[in-house]
């Protein structure tokens, strides 16, 4: 199978900060769309493809082969996609599929244990998945919901060979923050449609609730499992927290507080112990000012190999209504170009 890509762009980039996301809730938002928008950072000369990748059929007996051997049965037919691949890094892949579900990942390290440690206890099985969890999620996902679900079962069913990941998985209905510990456990929460949600590189769920199904999602055991790592302590009082018992580090982000000071006109308590999971934002935010946040200089910087950002309507069929805004390599220079979801490869091939 050959995709071809219709746009590609070297960019230099050097280490820096990793990745940072916004994401709107749609009563958030000034025209009630879901925004998402993302700063891919990494290390390196890069170079950036971006491709349309067709609805495809797949006959019996086909299946997907992963990044390190595990197969999985192909479905009867798989959704059409655009396609950010940044060749050689494994996690810095972007997407959003035919029915507008939008796809990117930040780095969140956790304190799990090592690839080859899991692979011997057996929570990461045939080589575990990794690279091709995104992609599965918009060839067969209609919504962000189910997406969220279909890569849950997929991490419980291989174990995640990262150390630690938070997905952004976002449609015109509602986004959501899938965060994954190296292994076969996650949790997952939504972004209240009225508020804002401003990630960093660390994990930002604190509160979890999985009777709670319209709100969170995640591994069944996920409390269970800190107990008996020594990770979260019933008996000190406090109520458990993912963020808390999970993150390699207690050390905040700075950029999440700054983050939420863009979108609040206040800077957070600096007597909190952790920061709130979303904020409700001082007047409905733009695209515009999703744009601004991400030219920050305290946020991005030449290391900047994407910024994109995610306008999901949902009053308009998703060809128009929903809009890839993207600049290969740093947004303080580059202008975001409108991609809509409609277009195709013989109109725009360059």
């Amino acid at each position: 199978m050959r995709f071809l890509p219709f746009l590609s762009l070297l960019v230099l980039v050097r280490p820096a900060w990793g990745c940072y996301s916004v994401v709107v809730g749609k009563g958030a938002s000034a025209d009630g769309s879901v925004i998402f928008g993302h700063d891919e950072q990494n290390w390196g000369r890069r170079v950036v493809n971006l491709r349309v990748v067709p609805r495809m059929r797949h006959g019996p007996g086909e299946v997907v082969r992963l990044l390190r051997g595990g197969v999985l049965p192909e479905v009867g037919e798989t959704y059409s996609f655009i396609w950010s691949e940044i060749p050689g890094m494994e996690f810095s892949d972007t997407y959003i599929n035919e029915w507008g579900v939008a796809v990117a990942s930040n780095y969140c390290p956790t304190r799990e244990d090592s690839y080859e440690e899991l692979v011997a206890r057996g929570e990461i099985v045939d080589g575990g998945i990794g690279y091709m969890l995104r992609r599965l999620v918009v060839q067969r996902a209609r919504t962000a919901r189910e997406g969220v679900r279909l890569a849950g079962e997929l991490i419980e069913k291989f174990g995640y060979t990262d150390s630690g990941r938070t997905l952004v998985i976002a449609d015109p209905n509602e986004a959501w923050l899938l965060s994954i510990v190296r292994g076969k456990h996650w949790v997952a929460r939504r972004v209240p449609d009225d508020e804002v949600a401003l990630l960093p590189n660390l994990h930002i769920i604190c509160e979890v609730d999985l009777s709670d199904t319209n709100n969170f999602m995640g591994s069944p055991d996920i409390v269970d499992y800190a107990v008996r790592r020594g990770w979260f302590e019933p008996d000190e009082g406090r109520p458990f927290s993912f963020r808390r018992a999970y993150n390699r580090s207690d050390a905040r982000d700075p950029r999440q507080e700054l983050g939420q000071f863009l979108v609040t006109g206040r800077w957070p308590d600096p007597g909190l112990e952790g920061l709130p999971f979303s904020v409700k934002p001082a007047r409905p935010l733009t695209v515009g000012d999703v744009v601004a946040i991400l030219r920050d200089d305290r946020i991005s910087n030449a290391w900047t190999q994407e910024a994109s950002v995610f306008q999901l309507r949902g009053w308009m069929p998703p060809e128009v209504g929903c809009v890839y805004w993207r600049t290969s390599g740093d947004p303080r220079t580059g202008p975001l170009v409108p991609w809509y979801l409609g277009i195709t490869l013989s109109l725009i091939h360059i």
